[in-house]
């Protein structure tokens, strides 16, 4: 029972952790301030360490399971990805 309980609340932090991440990487894309971008990025960096972690946990004890992608949803992501590029330049990492 009690690693029921754990196994939930572990898995609430890490969700939480997730969370806070798109947030703080929102809040960092639109801030203006460098003083403040770097603040949001050293916390960014912290809540991704921090989930990083909870994952191994969940991992290690058992609690997730892992399925590696095949071949083919793969070559569709790849192929779906690279049409997107076609149709919105402006999307392409500057170089």
């Amino acid at each position: 029972m009690m690693e029921w309980v754990m196994r939930d609340m572990i898995r609430d932090l890490l969700t939480t952790e997730r969370t806070l991440s798109q947030h703080y990487l929102q809040a960092q894309h639109i801030s203006a301030n460098e003083e403040l971008r770097q603040t949001l990025e050293q916390c960014l960096y912290e809540v991704n360490r921090v989930q990083t972690k909870l994952f191994n946990e969940m991992e290690q004890r058992g609690w997730l399971t892992l399925t590696t992608a095949g071949q083919q949803p793969i070559e569709s992501a790849i192929i779906h990805w690279e049409q997107q590029l076609e149709r919105h330049p402006e999307l392409a990492a500057k170089e």
